[in-house]
């Protein structure tokens, strides 16, 4: 988190033309899966600071740039966690038996666990008008940006499980790099208010390091998130908010998506080598409230 309140200091750093701060309270939603082996769905509770560069031309070029940082965090929640059987007829030393022998008796069997998340979402976008006038524009654009989200396992079980004693505390971290077109609309209700919105979909390669399975795995998946809210710039401030002459309001609701769906490997446990093919999609909804202060 350290790293992460680094990264925030020196984007406020630089030079803009505006700047818009928001906070976010919402849902983190989890499904994550070694297919055949184990599942885990969490849905935890969530809060986001967000600091976002609006669209700035880039000298006399006809292209705007905009950048946005995002931190987000929950705080542990207790869920079960459940794991499935997977069809693997060796002995396991030790035991004198197989996994399809204990899955019978042992599996699946519902875990109780501790969970946390935090991490950030970076963008930074190039855009080329298509439509801009008074009333409002339609613009299209490239985005690009990096994702880290980091979840720890805090396992709060002792069932019978064989794989039980390797899931008593784990973390996963998640290093992605995203790329692909993104459009964002505007419109003026009124003079004072103006209602936004933005699509981004893109792809996201990287890599994923947990405790349990290992570093350095290589994912891939798609990024996508949906943002629609509005944009209040009152007329005239109250006296002792004068300093906001160019200030203004912001609020609305934001979805984003990480899937990733492109990643297999091996581990090792008890001298039996189980291949593993993982599925992770993270969802974080966030309703925000925020002001903006323009600098021209």
């Amino acid at each position: 988190m350290k790293r992460n309140l680094l990264l925030l200091l020196c984007c406020l750093s630089l030079p803009a033309s505006a700047i818009e701060v928001t906070l976010g309270q919402g849902s983190f939603t989890s499904t994550a899966s070694l297919k055949g082996l184990m599942k885990a769905d969490i849905d935890l509770s969530t809060v986001s600071l967000s600091v976002a560069q609006p669209a700035t031309p880039v000298g006399q070029l006809p292209v705007l740039w905009s950048a946005r940082l995002e931190l987000f965090q929950s705080g542990f929640v207790n869920q079960a966690t459940d794991f499935a059987s997977q069809p693997v007829s060796t002995d396991i030393p030790l035991l004198g038996s197989s996994i399809d022998d204990l899955a019978a008796t042992l599996t699946p069997i519902p875990v109780p666990a501790d969970y946390r998340v935090y991490g950030i979402d970076l963008d930074v976008r190039l855009d080329w008008p298509l439509i801009m006038n008074n009333k409002g524009y339609i613009r299209l654009g490239i985005n690009s940006g990096l994702t880290l989200p980091f979840m720890e396992t805090r396992n709060m079980g002792r069932d019978a499980n064989v794989f039980l004693d390797l899931l008593e505390t784990t973390s996963t971290s998640i290093r992605s790099y995203k790329l692909g077109p993104a459009i964002s609309v505007s419109w003026a209700a009124t003079p004072a208010i103006r209602l936004q919105g933005e699509w981004v979909v893109n792809i996201q390669r990287g890599t994923l390091e947990n405790d349990l399975l290992g570093s350095g795995i290589d994912i891939e998946g798609r990024y996508t998130r949906f943002d629609a809210g509005i944009r209040i710039q009152p007329r005239q401030w109250p006296h002792y908010l004068q300093w906001l002459e160019n200030g203004y309001l912001l609020a609305g609701y934001r979805a984003t998506r990480w899937d990733y769906d492109k990643a297999s490997f091996s581990f090792r446990q008890a001298s039996l080598t189980i291949p593993a093919i993982l599925d992770m999609d993270f969802t974080q909804s966030t309703i925000y409230l925020g002001l903006g202060v323009s600098f021209r």
